[in-house]
């Protein structure tokens, strides 16, 4: 805390008539805050993780969300951070898996882990990135496991906002992704913070003799997450949804939890029945049709894919009639024809790019519980789609402007490590090393005009990451594998306004993309065949 906050704390105590002169007529500001709940710079507190005090905190339930919330505040706690660190910690993993163990990534980080999503370079082996105490200390920078630079490695941490601090850490492409989720955060941390250890515990909730040994294993307390489970069936989300979705049919209930069990979606972001509505009078107002939603970033599309994908490819166990996503449609009955458009309703909610629609058959016929217990990830196991004819670069990357394609005597999505160059700001990315040369330099002059990086969502793509997305994407969304732009390691998905026609970023993106060799080809410009506004590929530099 600078001093000038720290006098105004001191005054608060004091004169609390001149704290309000002072709050009315200005002066300096602290932009990170403390909430309401007191000064987050003292050094956060212990909390017992197999005695929460309450059963759920907003839509964060006690088993697992809320213990997980506990684990992270006694990582940095253990380690004498602020409880303005706990609530960062917090946060962060709001953000990344709702507080949820995840065992699962997304296309753009397929090795993803944990609660912080923490990726296999840089961040400790599997075991380590899905032990919540332990990956926190990673998060914290105070876990000898991890190489990759915690929140205490970013210099001034302490007074920055605390989103711009954790996607310091994070990487991602919004600096201001975490920012939704303080208030949640914070709300966390005052209902837990009061809960001391039992004596003789240490933050992991178990003996001493144990902790380092059995980390969060040691708890007593139950503590499986939906897709670590041996079933595809959460009892407690069962419970949840039988309250919020109303009277839906049985075994829409029954088929509603299996899927969200298995994509570990929150209960609260499902929708069930609902009175009238003439689109769809055998869905909603009969309870045959639940709405998964799903925020509208890149991290919303890939989840409401593998949703869509999981009720599709379990439709007779499920007992699906048809899936509507991203204004196109699949009918069970009608298989044969795929996905297929339907008209423009106007709103992202009308045309169903803000949730995955799962309409089911009038009786049941099938049982949800024998559906599978995780969705298929292609690629994963050798498995998957059939390989198609892949195209092979010849000789070195050719000099001046060309259009992106074959290099190197390389295969599409097989680019070997040691023939691309990682993109700085954007973790785990990277791009043919000319390619990522000219986005630095672009990049720089993009910072100076807005004041932040180009975010980066998407980059290389391997082999395994195309046909994930072609088999999990409705069709005509995703190349096929082997073919992609992506997997030349010549093409980036961007966000941070670039992703939107019209934006002023997207607009800088237009007028100066060329210079830098880098352009929006004709299909994915507004009007084209497939509009993309995210989309740019790299063509060299004359």
């Amino acid at each position: 805390m600078n001093k000038p906050v720290a006098i105004g704390a001191v005054l608060m105590l004091l004169i609390p008539l001149l704290v309000i002169i002072i709050a009315t007529g200005g002066g300096e500001c602290d932009v990170t805050g403390g909430g309401e709940g007191g000064d987050d710079s003292e050094v956060g507190k212990n909390v017992d993780p197999e005695d929460i005090p309450v059963e759920s905190v907003g839509p964060y339930s006690k088993d697992p969300q809320l213990i997980n919330a506990a684990l992270i505040m006694n990582a940095a706690a253990d380690a004498e951070l602020s409880e303005k660190a706990q609530i960062i910690g917090i946060m962060t993993a709001i953000g990344e898996s709702a507080l949820r163990n995840l065992d699962h990534g997304d296309a753009a980080g397929p090795d993803s882990r944990g609660l912080f999503q923490q990726r296999a370079e840089g961040w400790g082996s599997e075991e380590e990135r899905m032990d919540p105490y332990v990956a926190a200390q990673g998060f914290f920078g105070i876990g000898d496991h991890a190489e990759s630079d915690g929140l205490t490695d970013v210099e001034g941490w302490e007074d920055m906002e605390l989103t711009l601090a954790i996607n310091k850490v994070q990487r991602n492409a919004d600096p201001y992704h975490y920012e939704q989720y303080e208030e949640a955060a914070r709300d966390i941390v005052e209902a837990l913070k009061d809960v001391p250890l039992a004596q003789g515990q240490t933050g992991l909730g178990v003996p001493p003799a144990t902790a380092q040994v059995t980390g969060l294993r040691g708890l007593t307390a139950p503590m499986t997450t939906s897709l670590m489970a041996q079933s595809n069936h959460d009892d407690d989300i069962y419970e949840q949804l039988d309250e919020s979705l109303g009277p839906v049919k049985a075994h829409v209930l029954e088929a509603t939890t299996v899927i969200a069990t298995v994509t570990d979606h929150n209960p609260a972001d499902i929708g069930g029945y609902r009175e009238g509505g003439n689109r769809d009078p055998h869905g909603h107002p009969t309870g045959l049709a639940v709405d998964f939603m799903v925020p509208l970033t890149d991290a919303g599309k890939t989840r409401g894919q593998a949703i869509a994908a999981y009720a599709i490819d379990n439709a007779e166990h499920l007992n699906v009639k048809y899936v509507i996503w991203y204004q196109q449609i699949y009918t069970v009955d009608r298989a044969e024809e795929g996905w297929r458009d339907m008209e423009d309703r106007g709103s992202d909610t009308q045309n169903h790019v803000d949730h995955p629609h799962i309409s089911f058959t009038q009786e049941a016929t099938g049982d949800p519980r024998d559906a599978d217990e995780a969705p298929a990830i292609p690629g994963e196991d050798g498995g998957g789609m059939e390989e198609c004819e892949e195209d092979k670069g010849g000789g070195d990357p050719p000099p001046g402007e060309n259009e992106p394609g074959p290099w190197g005597d390389h295969e599409n999505g097989r680019v070997p490590e040691d023939s691309l160059k990682s993109i700085p700001w954007a973790r785990g990315e990277s791009l043919r090393t000319d390619a990522t040369d000219q986005l630095i330099e672009m990049n720089n002059a993009f910072k100076d005009e807005f004041g932040t990086d180009l975010g980066i969502t998407d980059a290389y793509r391997t082999y395994a990451e195309q046909e994930y997305l072609y088999e999990t994407k409705p069709d005509g969304m995703a190349a096929k594998p082997g073919t992609s732009i992506h997997g030349w390691a010549l093409a980036v998905d961007l966000g941070t306004g670039v992703n939107t026609f019209g934006s002023p970023q997207h607009e800088w993106m237009r007028k100066n993309a060329g210079k830098y060799g880098w352009k929006h080809p004709d299909w994915a410009q507004q009007g084209g065949s497939t509009p993309e506004a995210w989309h740019w590929e790299f063509n060299g530099v004359d």
